[in-house]
């Protein structure tokens, strides 16, 4: 699935039978990723010359998306790093978290010669809350459970006040992430210290059980919240996908045949709260299913999907406003302010941005 060696005279005919003229096209080096290659973009490109060039370049197991920025992109090799580390280096594994539960208590244990290594979740803040939570007695109901969101914007250090019950709240939140998380391809790879593939992402996509992935990241006070309710956020404007693809500058010729792979091409997230490369394949395919998307752009911290078939009604725009909330709480953290405000954006719109702070 993956080409290291790419016949270039084969290239320059893809991207001209698309209708594209071009020029600088030229390999293009991330420290850890090969087959890569940069075309610089011709101000006249359409998002149809754009799906043309994606359907072409499918033929010869290649996938194109937009960047801004190219030097940003190098920081994508800490990803990689991160991969090894948890499929090759680790020390300590989920059953590790075992032994500071014991009959519903947190117990005071002996801190780890290393980090245990996260999943799909910062590491920083994890440990965090574990180190915050020893010792602390777990209740068996919490009348009103922490939301996810909530709980990760005290991590980050926000004006944010969480009870006792919020902290062990939140600390159940992780490990049931993780647990849903790490499905069995995955946790093969890991037993055998062997870092994912293309192919293994899309196998771990495919098992891994979405909804229950989104009812863990649920958080009711801030869906429910109502506008009157919460201070005024400044209004971000809805961005059209030929906006997004008029302001930058170049097309990253990824090695994988169709869009949806390229979180696992680069082993995307795991850092900033931001989902594991499996659960952006997961949205992905879940979203082309539903509206005919594909990603259009990316970053070592953001997403940039395109649809053909946009929400064009309240209650679908609304629908799809929870979901973007719990795949990528930011959009309403640090930018909308609420679920509404998030769902009139999505309505109508043809761009989704996702950026995970």
């Amino acid at each position: 699935m993956l080409h290291s060696v790419l016949d270039l005279k084969n290239l320059k005919q893809m991207i001209k039978a698309a209708d594209l003229s071009f020029d600088d096209l030229r390999p293009f080096t991330i420290v850890g990723f090969n087959g890569l290659y940069v075309l610089r973009k011709t101000k006249a490109m359409k998002i149809s010359h754009w799906l043309r060039l994606n359907h072409l370049l499918a033929n010869l197991g290649y996938c194109a998306v937009f960047v801004a920025e190219l030097e940003r992109l190098q920081f994508l090799s800490s990803n990689l790093d991160l991969a090894q580390e948890f499929f090759q280096e680790f020390e300590l594994d989920l059953a590790a978290s075992e032994q500071v539960l014991h009959s519903g208590i947190f117990a005071a244990a002996p801190p780890p010669a290393a980090p245990a290594p996260a999943f799909g979740q910062e590491i920083l803040l994890r440990q965090k809350l574990k180190q915050a939570l020893e010792n602390l007695h777990l209740h068996s109901t919490v009348s009103e459970p922490t939301g996810y969101a909530t709980a990760m914007q005290f991590l980050a250090g926000e004006s944010c006040v969480l009870t006792t019950e919020a902290f062990e709240q939140a600390a159940l939140k992780l490990d049931q992430l993780e647990s849903i998380e790490l499905v069995d391809a995955l946790d093969n790879l890991r037993q055998r210290h062997k870092v994912p593939t293309v192919s293994d992402y899309e196998q771990a996509a495919r098992q891994l059980d979405l909804e229950a992935w989104l009812e863990v990241r649920q958080d009711p006070a801030i869906e429910t919240r109502i506008e009157q309710d919460y201070a005024e956020a400044e209004q971000v404007a809805a961005t059209r996908a030929q906006e997004f693809v008029d302001q930058v500058q170049y097309l990253l010729l990824v090695p994988v045949a169709t869009t949806e792979m390229v979180p696992g091409f680069f082993h995307l997230g795991g850092v900033n709260d931001m989902p594991a490369a499996h659960v952006h394949m997961a949205f992905l395919r879940r979203w082309k299913k539903t509206n005919k998307a594909r990603l259009l752009g990316v970053g070592p911290d953001a997403l940039y999907v395109h649809l053909e078939k946009p929400a064009l009604t309240d209650e679908k725009a609304r629908h799809l406003a929870i979901e973007h909330f719990r795949y990528c709480p930011d959009n309403v953290m640090q930018s909308m302010g609420t679920i509404s405000r998030l769902a009139d954006e999505i309505k109508g719109c043809d761009l989704w941005q996702f950026w995970w702070e």
